[in-house]
């Protein structure tokens, strides 16, 4: 519990906190009483956007009810790992990648939510899609290089990015169909000439939300995604894609059976295939589980081309730490294999259509 909170609490039950000595001073009720009192459990109840029987649009997060849900299917997943051979192994220093496992289940089940093939060499797990934006953005750039931003975009993303310096926005205007390309190439043509190494293979950056994009709400077209991938070749950029909502389409499939949806438009990651002749790598997916499982897990991934996830296993936050989760993912690893988060996405969309 934090000292905000904690003094929150204090106030509430009418008890005084010293800081110095760290002692409740006893007025009304014991410190035994203190400790049993409901308290806040997160920031949104801290903020008092929760609240029984209310809809908080400020809150990007899955309801208590899906949670209590997503928490059984855990705790049996939990104890199917217990059963497996050497589960112990999945307490210690893990694969920096991921483990193999894990990574085999993620790219199996993103292969039938997109109804599009998935090839686990691509995945890297990640501590989520925040820390795995941030660290992209910090493995490859500095400060002094340009990060093309849709406008509007993420807003937490968009301050970030400027007050803490980590590279230089600039924002392109939104259509209905993504980001604006013309205006996009007139900010291209003044792009430094960034000398590019095999450690930094990109002169600049694109942070794009391609699918269900927040807050506009728009998908790209095919033909911006076409062309923005073409874009990236000709100037060597890294498009990074905050792949979150994908998995999450409510578009019924036509066929009048009101549980069957159409699977979420192309990932851009798809139109930068390998067997174009102009082929570099330009294109990371960069997804999490916090939308269609639990934010708390904080577990993610990327798909990315080969030579950035041979680039990222230098990078210190996976190198030395041996990757990311490695517990919490071989959890999520047994519920992806008994389909209980195809059970539980299935839920999402009826719920929300």
């Amino acid at each position: 519990m934090s000292l905000r909170t904690l003094q929150k609490l204090c106030k509430s039950a009418i008890v005084n906190y010293v800081p110095n000595t760290r002692v409740f001073r006893r007025r009304r009720i014991s410190i035994t009483q203190v400790r049993k009192m409901d308290y806040p459990r997160n920031d949104f109840e801290d903020g008092g956007l929760l609240k029984p029987g209310h809809y908080s649009l400020q809150v990007g997060a899955p309801g208590p009810e899906f949670l209590k849900q997503i928490g059984g299917y855990l705790k049996v997943a939990s104890e199917s790992l217990r059963q497996t051979d050497r589960f112990e192994e999945t307490l210690q220093y893990g694969c920096v990648a991921g483990g193999y496992p894990v990574r085999e289940q993620v790219a199996q089940f993103l292969s039938r939510q997109y109804e599009q093939s998935v090839n686990s060499d691509n995945i890297f797990i990640t501590g989520g899609a925040s820390q795995g934006l941030i660290n992209l953005i910090q493995h490859y750039f500095t400060h002094e290089y340009k990060i093309f931003i849709e406008n509007p975009t993420y807003p937490v993303f968009a301050l970030r990015i400027t007050e803490e310096k980590l590279m230089t926005p600039v924002p392109i205007s939104m259509q209905s169909d993504g980001m604006d390309i013309a205006e996009l190439e007139k900010q291209l043509a003044d792009l430094p000439d960034v000398e590019t190494t095999a450690r930094r293979p990109f002169r600049a950056a694109m942070y794009l939300i391609p699918t269900h994009h927040n807050p506009t709400g728009c998908c790209y077209s095919p033909e911006k995604c076409r062309h923005l991938v073409e874009l990236a070749r000709k100037h060597k950029l890294l498009i990074i894609c905050d792949d979150v909502y994908n998995v999450l389409n409510y578009k019924q499939d036509g066929s009048g059976d009101p549980t069957k949806f159409e699977p979420s438009p192309q990932r851009m990651f798809a139109y930068d295939k390998p067997t174009d002749p102009g082929y570099q790598g330009n294109v990371v997916s960069n997804g999490s589980f916090a939308k269609i499982i639990a934010p708390g897990l904080r577990m993610g991934w990327y798909e990315a081309p080969k030579h950035v996830i041979q680039s990222l296993r230098t990078c210190y936050i996976s190198n030395s730490g041996s990757g990311q989760c490695f517990y919490a993912s071989h959890v999520v690893s047994e519920a992806l294999k008994a389909g209980f988060i195809d059970q539980h996405v299935q839920k999402l969309r009826l719920a929300h259509k």
